[in-house]
């Protein structure tokens, strides 16, 4: 069976079926966000503080601490912004993260019990 690749740009996973890998396969399902959530990543206020905090941090803080260099285009909440939604523009609670750490964080995310997109 002939390989291509994932679907997503930023992957270079090699798959036999489908459109994308197992990280990104969730793309080919709609991907719902809460209201609230939603009109705060549309804000002018929160595109500012994370271009500020990809400034601030440009490297991906999860493979800089393995020794790796990767540039950082993801800006991580480290508590659910679902549920802490004041505390979402407070820089002590982002990380900056390459694509691929992003995924893997939000894959083990999803994986934990209780666990609620949003």
């Amino acid at each position: 069976m002939r390989m291509r690749r994932c679907a997503d740009s930023h992957c270079s996973a090699l798959i036999d079926q489908g459109r994308y890998c197992a990280l990104h396969k969730k793309r080919d399902k709609p991907y719902y966000r809460d209201p609230t959530t939603q009109a705060f990543y549309l804000s002018a206020t929160w595109k500012r503080l994370r271009k500020m905090k990809l400034a601030k941090d440009p490297l991906c803080e999860t493979c800089h601490l393995s020794g790796r260099v990767t540039a950082a285009t993801m800006v991580h909440h480290t508590v659910p912004l679902r549920d802490f939604i004041e505390q979402g523009l407070d820089m002590i609670y982002l990380i900056s993260l390459c694509m691929s750490c992003h995924g893997q964080v939000e894959a083990e995310l999803k994986g934990m019990e209780g666990y609620q997109e949003g």
